[in-house]
């Protein structure tokens, strides 16, 4: 299967799995605490697993709908079949959907996971006790055919689990026992977690001394030293592909340390498409208080009831209908003095519509330009290039352009081999 964007709707920015014996009260606590408050969602399971139970659908659903796993391995992470379990299920999202994960060896060193030496070595050691008893059970019951399906099957998966260990040690991460400080490693992860919640800069055509003039833009829509207590909601629109989410994600970083509380949503419209108004409100009031939300149906002033008190920054981003504006910012009486509220979207009149006063619109990036600047600036044959550069714009038509050919070489290469045929 090729690897692409996740089919699930993006819950948790991050992911925590982890031996609760080993590292719950204090490394993953602070961990999860520096996470918190750096305004990241984060999934850390509170719940040991029963004697025998398989990873629950919950923490597999968890696991999918997370962008970053943060994997902490300890001394004992290797006896647990819930902890190796979870580990095959990050990999597999590493491995199909991009997910970005960070490995954390705390109080173990990468080698003795690689080669489950020490602690690891008793692990698989225990594991494979559990098989052969097992195995002898059902044999000794007269299950012939079925003991010898479980023992191939559980064998198989000591196998995964071992290739698992060596495939996550193998990564570049972090080790406990090579940082000076404890707290100076958390720090590092936290950021390490933010550039890889922050990809788009990376690959957005707009460039930084564009994006610092836009982002002062905002910043004075938003009047941030303003000694008015008024709530302020400031509109971002333009046509996909021209660095909205970029932008918003920018003056975001910058300016929710002047709040009380605060969350971005990503593409609230893709997110409307699973879930209904108050599966909307939940999702919002979750991302902010970082924690499970739960609201019934006939509550719909449940964001109003929560946030009314509270000076807030929400940034919704992909906005493509009015309901979904009618569900989490239907009007500024819902939250509380000073609060702003940053809205992206491709159509201006529902921003109008809405009622939305202070409005920037993002330019679009003209084709020329980008091919001028872009990856095929160094053609030294100057005709071939221009007549390239048209075909490419007729090829594409409307569609950003940045978006088709941004810093992709095979891309790239697929137009000029196309452009090649058509000739």
């Amino acid at each position: 299967m090729s690897s692409g964007p996740s089919p699930f709707t993006w819950r948790y920015d991050v992911f925590v799995s982890f031996r609760g014996e080993d590292t719950r009260s204090n490394f993953v606590s602070h961990l999860y605490r520096e996470l918190k408050c750096a305004g990241y969602t984060t999934f850390k399971d509170d719940k040991e697993l029963q004697a025998g139970m398989n990873i629950s659908q919950k923490i597999q659903n968890s696991i999918r709908e997370s962008r970053v796993s943060v994997i902490v391995i300890s001394k004992h992470y290797g006896h647990s079949k819930w902890c190796l379990d979870e580990l095959l299920e990050i990999l597999e999202c590493e491995r199909k959907f991009q997910q970005r994960v960070i490995p954390v060896f705390y109080e173990v060193d990468p080698c003795e996971v690689r080669y489950q030496k020490r602690c690891f070595k008793e692990a698989f050691k225990k594991h494979n006790r559990i098989l052969k008893a097992e195995f002898r059970a059902l044999r000794s019951k007269g299950n012939m055919e079925e003991a010898e399906m479980y023992g191939s099957a559980k064998a198989d998966q000591i196998r995964k689990w071992k290739g698992a260990l060596r495939q996550v040690a193998e990564k570049s991460g972090y080790c406990s026992k090579t940082c000076c400080e404890e707290s100076e490693m958390i720090q590092n992860i936290v950021e390490d977690v933010g550039k890889a919640l922050n990809l788009e800069p990376e690959t957005n055509p707009v460039n930084s001394g564009e994006i610092n003039c836009y982002k002062e833009d905002i910043k004075k829509l938003l009047k941030l030293t303003s000694a008015s207590k008024k709530v302020r909601m400031v509109g971002i629109w333009g046509k996909e592909g021209v660095g909205k989410t970029t932008l918003a994600r920018a003056v975001y970083v910058e300016t929710k340390v002047h709040f009380d509380w605060h969350c971005f949503i990503d593409e609230v419209g893709k997110i409307s498409t699973v879930r209904n108004t108050s599966g909307l409100q939940e999702y919002l009031l979750a991302k902010t208080f970082q924690q499970e939300e739960r609201i019934t149906n006939d509550d719909a002033c449940a964001i109003k009831n929560r946030l009314q008190s509270k000076k807030v920054l929400i940034v919704l981003d992909g906005i493509d209908h009015k309901n979904q504006l009618d569900a989490l910012a239907k009007d500024v009486n819902w939250f509380g003095p000073g609060s702003r509220i940053i809205i992206t979207t491709r159509d201006r009149k529902l921003l109008t519509r809405h009622g939305v006063k202070h409005i920037k619109g993002m330019p679009e990036r003209k084709l020329g330009e980008f091919f001028i600047k872009g990856p095929l600036r160094r053609m030294k044959n100057l005709a071939y290039f221009c007549e390239l550069r048209y075909f490419a714009g007729t090829f594409v038509e409307c569609l950003p352009c940045w978006k088709f050919l941004r810093k992709d070489r095979i891309r790239v290469a697929t137009c000029v081999g196309m452009y090649q045929n058509h000739r």
